[in-house]
């Protein structure tokens, strides 16, 4: 069995990702809090930095599956761009990972479903 009999065609995909962005609104509230998983730890001055536009931009695709090059393609840029603004994402928001950056994106308001 191939790859192609697999794997979605990514025509077929791109629609179902439209959707998903179409669901999730970016705010520009800054960080106030830490999650519950943080409650020992102190809160970092960086995390009060505000995000930049195209950070906000990089945030809205995080909470879907696509990956850092599929990120890359749609937004015309390349793929190290992608990574370091979601680095500067996840020490911004003082998260390690994606999944943890997303979580606080919601905790804090930046990002809402509509």
């Amino acid at each position: 069995m191939s790859a192609s009999e697999i794997l979605p065609h990514p025509s077929s995909v791109i629609p179902l990702v439209a959707d998903m962005l179409s669901e999730i609104e970016v705010g520009t509230r800054k960080p106030t809090e830490l999650s519950s998983a943080d409650e020992g730890l102190e809160q970092s001055d960086s995390m009060a930095d505000e995000l930049s536009a195209r950070e906000l931009e990089v945030l809205r695709y995080l909470p879907t599956m696509l990956t850092a090059s599929e990120i890359a393609a749609e937004l015309h840029v390349s793929v190290n761009t992608i990574k370091a603004h979601s680095r500067s994402i996840y020490r911004k928001l003082g998260a390690s990972r994606r999944e943890v950056a997303v979580v606080r994106a919601y905790e804090y308001g930046i990002l809402r479903f509509r």
